[in-house]
This record gives structure tokens, sequence and C-alpha cells, in this order.
């Protein structure tokens, strides 16, 4: 199933207990909050684009990094991250899992946004 997003969309592949995998479409441009999860990692895999990926322990401590295709990053718990598409005329296409921690469900509700384009502040 398809979920819009301000953003763009993504597709839910494949989901058990302890992960998900997704696939994520960014639109030209656009990128999603600046978020953090309490009960879960995450893994990006770059498969089409170039994104500018913003990643830290908090808000005050945070780098930034391009990733193009074929990128992989990790996202631990508990960081804030954002991923942003550097393109103005293709989606950003990345293959995101979840990964949970054993405490909670994996869940959409386990984010904490600190910034967001759509004003969606929690």
């Amino acid at each position: 199933m398809l979920v819009k997003k301000p953003w763009g969309t993504y597709r839910v592949l494949f989901e058990t207990e302890d992960y998900a995998v997704k696939e994520l479409r960014i639109f030209p441009g656009e990128r999603f909050s600046l978020q953090k999860h309490n009960h879960r990692s995450e893994e990006w895999t770059i498969l089409e684009g170039d994104g500018l990926l913003t990643l830290g322990e908090n808000q005050k401590q945070t780098s930034t990094l391009i990733l193009f295709k074929k990128s992989r990053v990790m996202v631990p718990k508990g960081y804030i991250h954002r991923l942003k598409n550097m393109n103005k005329n293709k989606d950003l296409v990345v293959l995101e899992i979840w990964w949970g921690d054993g405490e909670k469900p994996l869940s959409e509700e386990d984010i904490v946004r600190y910034e967001d384009d759509f004003n969606r502040i929690n």
C-alpha cells in the first residue's frame, strides 16, 4: 500500500515484530522532519538520487553528509536525523529498514519531531 506524505511517499515491503522494510520516495527538493525515534534504529540505502543527511546525538551536535547511490547509513536509536532530496527533477529513492529494540512494537507513532516544514511538531 502506498502511503502519501507531504514530502513524498512510502511503501511497506515487508514487516515482522522485529523489523520492517520500506521504500521511501522523497520528492525533488523536499525533506522530512528533523526527528528521532525512541524505540527503533533505521538503516538507509540510497537506491536512486542524492540525499543530504543530517545526523547527531542531539540538536546541537549534528553533522551533514551527502549520500549518493549505493550509500548506506545507520541511524542509531535516539539520534536526531533528517534526509533531504538534493535533486531538482527526480525522486530520492531509499530502502529503509527499521530495527526494533524489543521494548515496544514498531510503530509510525515512534517519532519525536524537532523541526518540520509541514507544521507537524509534536
